[in-house]
């Protein structure tokens, strides 16, 4: 398998998760070795999905900070 983002080997690995409440799991995940980038069943089924039923996200800066400069000015907040 290749990686979605530099086309390395990804290798299959099991992950320690210490969210999931009182019992910890593993979670069996891809791992680039080149990049690093992560890979579990649910991202993979995202990538699947059709254009109308993903996410929209807003254009322009991401960041936190701006965003509340940005209402500040415009006297929504």
């Amino acid at each position: 398998m290749s990686c979605s983002r530099c086309q390395g080997l990804m290798v299959a690995e099991n992950l320690f998760n210490p969210s999931e409440g009182v019992s910890h799991t593993w979670m069996p995940v891809t791992r680039c070795l080149n990049c690093g980038n992560l890979e579990d069943a649910l991202i993979r089924l995202a990538r699947c999905l059709p254009d109308r039923l993903r996410r929209s996200t807003r254009t322009g800066p991401q960041r936190r900070g701006v965003w509340i400069k940005e209402m500040r000015e415009h006297g929504q907040w």
